[in-house]
Parts: structure tokens; C-alpha cells; sequence
């Protein structure tokens, strides 16, 4: 799952392609987010719509196919600054349409994990931002798997991108891994 992709329609799907993988995209329509999603071709997977369109978040959502498993992968992105003022009122929006798409995705899957850069930061619990994350992992029973800083310069370090999931014992490893494509 990748965020911030920066990428639109003007972009083929034949770009972005490797062997053996199916894309789904959510694109924006103008510069800055996005969201692409790579699914093995062994795994059985479609892209579903989320019921409510969201003014905060970006939303891919995926359905897969793991032996008798269906499993909702939820990609999801939030800028960091709204790109329209959005009043006072902004992060209990935020928290309103993440608590949506999570119930959402719960409902319709026996598994759910969540991917992305949420620009929440993890790090901070007792900031509004990191209090709002924490909040969630905790209403949905969701683990973080990441725990190391995802984002680190001469000044801070911060846990702004998760991978969030409600059967932790199917999981054997996650962390971070520096690409070197991006700031975090």
C-alpha cells in the first residue's frame, strides 16, 4: 500500500505494474494524495466502495480472499494540513469518518487491516492528534504493529504511518524500512 502518491488519471496503469500484481488506485484529482494498492495475482481481491464519501481521509478499500478468510484492507491517507479551512470542528470530523470507514470495514469483513499515513502521530498520546489514533485502536480493538518512529529528522522523530489490525497473531513480523523514496 502506498500513500501520497501524487498521481491522477494522466498517469497509465502500465507505469506502475510488476509481474505477478494487480493495481488499485485511488487517485485525487489534483495534485498532492492518492493511494495505490499492490495484491499478489495468486490472491483473490477486488476494490469495494466505501458507502460514505469522506472530506478528510482517502479511502482504497479492498476485499481479499485468504483461504477462508475475507479480509477488508483499508489503505488510507490524510493530509496533514486540510486543503480547505474546515472551522474548528476539523479533527472531530476526522474522527467521525475514520470511526465510519472502520465500522464500515468491520462489518464486512472477518478480518480488517489498516494501512497509511494518517499524519496522527502515534508518538504523542497525550496530543489531540495521537489521542485521536490511540482512541480508535482502542474502540476497535486494533493493534499497531508499528512501533519504531516512521518519520525521523534532526529535530523529531514521529509514528505518523500505521498498519493497524484486529488478529495480531496472524502477523509475524512488521517495522520500518528506509527506501530511501520518500521522507517517511
Amino acid at each position: 500500500m502506498l500513500t501520497e502518491t501524487k498521481i491522477d488519471c494522466k498517469y497509465p496503469v502500465s507505469q506502475f505494474e510488476f509481474e505477478d500484481n494487480r493495481i488499485y488506485r485511488q487517485d485525487r484529482l489534483k495534485g498532492g494524495g492518492g493511494i495505490l494498492a499492490y495484491v499478489s495475482t495468486k490472491l483473490p481481491s477486488k476494490k469495494i466502495k466505501v458507502p460514505k464519501k469522506c472530506k478528510t481521509i482517502e479511502v482504497l478499500s479492498l476485499k481479499l480472499f485468504l483461504n477462508s478468510i475475507n479480509v477488508i484492507v483499508l489503505g488510507l491517507y490524510r493530509p496533514q494540513k486540510p486543503s480547505k479551512p474546515t472551522g474548528p470542528n476539523y479533527f472531530n470530523q476526522v474522527e467521525e469518518e475514520l470511526n465510519h470507514v472502520i465500522s464500515w470495514a468491520g462489518s464486512n469483513g472477518q478480518m480488517l487491516v489498516i494501512m497509511g499515513d494518517l499524519n496522527l502521530d502515534r508518538l504523542k498520546p497525550d496530543d489531540r492528534e495521537g489521542k485521536l489514533l490511540i482512541d480508535i485502536e482502542n474502540i476497535f480493538d486494533l493493534s499497531c504493529l508499528i512501533s519504531q518512529p516512521t518519520r525521523v529528522t534532526p529535530n523529531s522523530k514521529t509514528l505518523i504511518d500505521v498498519l493497524l489490525i484486529d488478529r495480531p497473531e496472524l502477523f509475524k513480523a512488521a517495522g520500518v524500512v528506509e527506501l530511501g523514496l520518500s521522507d517517511h
